[in-house]
């Protein structure tokens, strides 16, 4: 991991089945910033949000084995503030809805412009601060 900048101390785990993409979305977004983590499987993203305090995963949809809806709702189980962006391909509005209905923070599509992630991811990490907060302070966190 790589210390934030700009945006300090916000934690992204990217989860996606091709390494490739993985690491150059990586590297785009190490560029401004950010803590980045990645998996390659939903199950590796949990083991990953087990270990470490993750404020906004970014999730494959579509990957071999898996379905993103899935494990969105296994992320919103253990983590409830944590932020979940859903990427995809393809832009289906049946699983956006379903995506939207198990508590998924946005929808994407790729190739996603890097400056409109960067500006969703903020809002994501700022969301899941003031979700985390509220939790405490109401004696929930």
């Amino acid at each position: 991991m790589r210390k934030a900048r700009g945006m300090a101390e916000t934690n992204v785990l990217l989860v996606d089945d091709e390494a490739d993409f993985l690491s150059r979305l990586s590297e785009r977004l190490q560029a401004f910033g950010l803590n980045t983590l990645n998996a390659t499987s939903g199950e590796e993203a949990l083991l990953i949000m087990k270990q470490l305090p993750i404020d906004v995963v970014i999730l494959d949809v579509l990957m071999p084995n898996e379905n993103g809806i899935d494990i969105l709702a296994d992320i919103k189980q253990d983590h409830p503030h944590t932020a979940v962006m859903l990427l995809s391909g393809v832009a289906d509005l049946s699983t956006t809805i379903e995506g939207m209905r198990r508590r998924a923070f946005d929808y994407l599509i790729k190739p996603v412009n890097i400056d409109e992630l960067i500006a969703r991811i903020r809002d994501a990490a700022k969301r899941k601060s003031l979700q985390s907060e509220l939790a405490y302070n109401q004696g929930g966190g």
